[in-house]
């Protein structure tokens, strides 16, 4: 196999959908950790890189890439390539890597077999930018996670928690992942259940809107199912036991309290000023929300905290056969 160019790294970046530092000069690129994946039919290079900038801070990537005499090509561009990929985690492999190791987990929970057809069909989605999104015998959605950040990705975290841990699966399942363990460690990839033929929730409650014109007792009724839901939902992230740190309930504290309060009152006046452009007579109700919102801080702390989802909107969910589905637990992108 021919080894890497890395002088060609800066160029083959900014040609990928998934790169986000197009719009700024790179000083450098490094190999943090590679393996040389010799899988059977295909073999190419896993490559975590760091992208130094001239200015900000640096990033790290997930490429998987072949040398070529014309240059880097994406390896995942081969059906072969990602069907080999996906394998290692169908098959629970482990792969050494020049820090680490690559591991491949399947998801053993009892109702997580997916039967999946032969050959194993691929085809790639190019509704996501920021990662990379491949479908499998239209079963199976895997998605690689391009922009690392060190530690276990809250998707995987909260997904298998929710596979193995609970009876909640009112999201399309995960069913396998592929990890990075050593320095560099990292959720390098994530296998769910595909759910054909899903809308998102915000593209179905517009399409509602605009057919009913009217919040009819159907629509309604859908708004309930969607609560009742997110409240299994939150009672699935309660269940878990004290021995569980990751999402065992904690108990609320007065500083969280005070914390959510001034967030409460900071997030009211721009959304006050922004609602405030088509009904005016908000205005006069602002300070009553502002000093309501002030009492938060007082109130005698009781209860818990628990694990939410971390980006909750009408786009974080699917409507699938009269079924609500969460998903997408990654949480705020803006967020590390």
């Amino acid at each position: 196999m021919i080894p890497l160019d890395l002088t060609k790294l800066p160029d083959f970046l900014k040609a990928q959908r998934w790169f986000a530092g197009k719009a700024w000069p790179i000083k450098s690129v490094s190999v943090v950790d590679h393996v040389i994946m010799d899988l059977g039919t295909c073999t190419f290079t896993l490559a975590i890189i760091e992208v130094v900038y001239e200015l900000g801070n640096p990033e790290r990537y997930q490429l998987q890439a072949r040398q070529t005499p014309e240059g880097l090509v994406s390896a995942l561009e081969d059906d072969e390539c990602v069907r080999a990929v996906f394998n290692l985690a169908r098959e629970g492999r482990q792969v050494a890597s020049g820090s680490g190791r690559v591991v491949g987990e399947w998801i053993a929970s009892t109702d997580s077999g997916v039967a999946l057809p032969e050959p194993l069909s691929v085809r790639r989605l190019n509704v996501e930018q920021s990662n990379t999104s491949l479908v499998l015998g239209e079963r199976v959605i895997v998605k690689i996670i391009r922009k690392l950040e060190a530690g276990v990705n809250p998707e995987y975290e909260v997904g298998r928690f929710l596979a193995t841990k609970t009876s909640f699966r009112a999201t399309p399942q995960l069913v396998g992942a592929l990890n990075l363990e050593g320095p560099a460690g990292a959720t390098l990839a994530l296998a769910h259940r595909f759910v054909p033929d899903a809308v998102d929730g915000w593209k179905y409650t517009l399409e509602r809107l605009r057919q009913e014109k009217a919040l009819s007792n159907g629509f309604l009724t859908d708004m309930r199912e969607l609560g009742a839901r997110l409240g299994e939902l939150h009672k699935a992230f309660a269940s878990a036991g004290p021995d569980d740190l990751a999402f065992s309930p904690e108990p609320l504290l007065q500083e969280d309290l005070q914390r959510w309060s001034a967030s409460i009152v900071g997030e009211l006046g721009v959304t006050l000023a922004d609602a405030g452009r088509l009904h005016a007579d908000l205005e006069h109700k602002r300070d009553g929300l502002i000093a309501y919102a002030k009492r938060l801080a007082q109130v005698a702390p009781s209860g818990q905290k628990i694990r939410i989802h971390g980006d909750l909107h009408l786009g974080q969910v699917l409507r699938s056969q009269n079924e609500w589905l969460f998903f997408d637990f990654e949480g705020e992108p803006s967020r590390s």
